[in-house]
């Protein structure tokens, strides 16, 4: 496929890329970072092989850089902002074809940086409705706890 093709850039295209980050996020031990490594080198070689060699030493870099990084501490309002883009961040992915889509069927001129904005602002948008739905949800389900009977004295 060409490299600009819309199958490059379905959700699925990357899922293994998705689930490498997700082993780095949640890799504890150093153990465990040392099999996030291997399988990071691994799928670095071969992302090299199947796109190209720069691709693969971005990949290989970012990992290694988000195995080694720590938290980092930050003012409130840029730690809101972050927190918002990080979560709103499969959103965002999900949804920038739709806000690029809506732009166009408004007429809206054809600046990279609208439409970055939008969709942020749309995945952002899309993950606390997500999230606020997800909650009331649970709260609808949620089962009343069942009443212990009184011990009989």
């Amino acid at each position: 496929a060409h490299p600009l093709a819309t199958v490059g850039l379905l959700p699925t295209t990357h899922l293994s890329t998705f689930m490498l980050g997700a082993l780095i996020a949640l890799a504890a031990t150093p153990r465990e970072k040392l099999w996030v490594v291997a399988a990071l080198v691994a799928y670095a070689a071969l992302s090299a092989t199947t796109y190209n060699p720069q691709q693969a030493v971005i990949l290989l870099v970012g990992g290694l850089a988000l195995l080694a990084a720590r938290q980092v501490p930050l003012p409130r309002p840029a730690a809101m902002v972050v927190f918002a883009l990080s979560g709103g961040s499969l959103f965002i992915y999900l949804t920038h074809f739709m806000a690029r889509s809506a732009l166009r069927f408004a007429h809206a001129p054809e600046w990279p940086a609208l439409q970055v904005a939008v969709a942020i602002g749309a995945g952002v948008g899309v993950w606390w409705a997500w999230g606020r739905g997800s909650a009331l949800v649970a709260r609808l389900y949620r089962q009343p706890p069942v009443a212990e009977p009184q011990a009989a004295i």
